[in-house]
């Protein structure tokens, strides 16, 4: 019993150190071979032109350059409609390993002409861009307005995104420019923000460490083989360096132990594609050739025989620790750029600040204006005051409507001796020229009187039960109405000559 307990005892003393050993240039070009045994009977790339798994198939083919039916690759994704813009820069790189280089009207619609609004999509941009030898000519400054901005995008833990994979691209996309420094113009003030690429590249790795989970793995398998290409892409040997072996285990161990005897990795398409092309780029890394991403690169990878020697099994570029040592004695290269606009939040890995230059507003509305306001508050009084005078005039020809029909109905002879009255003095207008040009003076005045500006009726007063009494007094009615009556007496008269007849 107690021997039995020694040797469990013994086995799990040992099985970090079994779990963390680190894999040589032969059992990772083995782990290649059989992947893309598997990916050829169980994918079918052709067929399944692409598909993500298909993509980084053929990208792995060609970074381990093996001889493959990329022109039939090619066909099959001659007729394909990306519906994304990851699926259209995984589609052009895919063509990139294959040699064709596709138009630039295309190519841009998915990278320095799109509308890139997360830092993955950018970071993706610039690596398609860089991959396939899109850098040439105008698309250099592209690539370099692409970059600055991107470098705005790092948030202040190092993260893009607080995103492992957002990272990692962003990494593998910064690498390009690694020993730089650019100086950007906010794009809403007039100050001036520096970032370096190396700080910006150091705090991202840091934040990938820090994200990294025991088992050496980021939770998935596609995002610890973007780690893993990200930390090739700058010199940190994911296999040695203190920043990623944790608790005996690697991002390099993690993929091993979830590789298959059929050479799958999880039995899936996917995760086996994206493992092939994370252990080429170890491999690449460990024999000091160009970077996986880099298509246009004519470096044969070595092959390594069974039992054979390669060397070191570190990268060559690294220190003690495995973190890169080249970044620090480059003289760094500084670039002046005014980055494209960016609606995202922006900060500089440099300076510590949480915002870089001021983020893009966009142009102002109407309604913006500092000006705005006070016209608005100018326009709307207006309104109101003119509502204010259409209710007064509705109001009294409402008044005085009722008011005849009042008279009509209950004194019947009143109203008549008006009509009357009124009737007279229409009759002596037109037999009589002094008393025309007197009305047209009337009515001059009466036009003037109404052109001039009055005072405008406050909304309460209308809810005022006395209101309509103020605005017409009927005091003042009943005296222009017996003004316009003959004297009693001659009524009187008129009634008595009325009877003798």
């Amino acid at each position: 019993m107690k021997k039995a307990a020694a040797v469990i005892l013994t086995a799990c003393m040992l099985f970090p150190f079994s779990a963390a050993a680190e894999q040589t240039q032969y059992d990772i070009q083995t782990k290649i071979e059989n992947a893309f045994s598997w990916l050829e009977a169980n994918a079918q790339p052709i067929n399944a032109a692409g598909s993500s798994a298909s993509d980084y198939y053929i990208m792995a083919l060609s970074r381990m350059n093996k001889d493959y039916r990329y022109a039939s690759y090619v066909n099959a994704t001659s007729s394909l409609t990306p519906t994304t813009i990851q699926d259209a820069q995984r589609l052009i790189m895919s063509n990139s390993a294959c040699g064709e280089i596709l138009s630039n009207s295309f190519v841009g619609m998915f990278t320095y002409d799109a509308e890139l609004s997360s830092a993955a999509d950018t970071a993706g941009a610039i690596i398609t861009l860089r991959s396939g030898g899109y850098d040439s000519d105008n698309n250099s400054s592209n690539i370099i307005n692409l970059t600055g901005r991107l470098l705005t995008m790092q948030q202040s833990n190092g993260s893009f995104e607080n995103d492992v994979l957002s990272t990692a691209k962003s990494v593998i996309a910064l690498s390009y420019y690694r020993g730089t420094e650019f100086t950007l113009q906010g794009t809403a003030d007039n100050e001036e923000y520096t970032y370096s690429t190396d700080s910006a590249i150091d705090s991202a790795i840091s934040y990938l460490s820090s994200a990294q989970g025991t088992d050496g793995g980021f939770s998935t398998v596609f995002n610890t083989a973007y780690v893993i290409m990200a930390l090739d892409s700058t010199g940190t040997d994911a296999q040695s360096s203190s920043l990623f072996v944790k608790n005996g285990s690697d991002p390099i161990s993690y993929i091993t132990s979830r590789c298959s005897e059929d050479g799958s990795v999880n039995s899936s398409p996917d995760d086996t594609a994206i493992s092939a092309c994370a252990f080429v780029s170890h491999l690449r890394a460990m024999q000091g050739k160009a970077v996986f991403f880099d298509f246009v690169s004519q470096d044969t990878v070595n092959t390594i025989l069974s039992g054979e020697s390669a060397g070191s099994n570190h990268l060559s570029e690294s220190t003690d620790d495995g973190t890169p040592s080249s970044a620090a004695t480059q003289s760094p290269q500084s670039i002046r750029i005014t980055p494209m606009p960016t609606r995202e939040p922006e900060h500089s890995a440099v300076n510590e600040e949480e915002y870089g230059p001021q983020q893009f507003v966009g142009p102002l509305r109407e309604t913006d204006r500092p000006d705005s306001g006070t016209a608005s508050e100018t326009h709307t009084d207006e309104s109101n005051s003119s509502s204010y005078t259409a209710i007064a005039v509705i109001g009294a020809v409402i008044v005085i409507g009722l008011a005849a029909l009042a008279l009509l109905r209950f004194k019947p002879e009143l109203f008549e001796a008006m009509r009357k009255a009124v009737s007279k003095h229409s009759v002596n207008k037109n037999n009589t020229g002094d008393k025309e040009n007197e009305h047209k003076s009337d009515e001059n005045d009466l036009i003037s009187e109404i052109d001039k500006p009055h005072e405008v009726v406050p909304t309460e007063e209308l809810y005022d039960p006395d209101f309509i009494k103020k605005l017409i007094p009927v005091d003042e009615i009943d005296m222009s109405i017996d003004s316009l009556l003959p004297a009693e007496d001659a009524v009187k008269d008129d009634t008595q000559d009325e009877k003798e007849q």
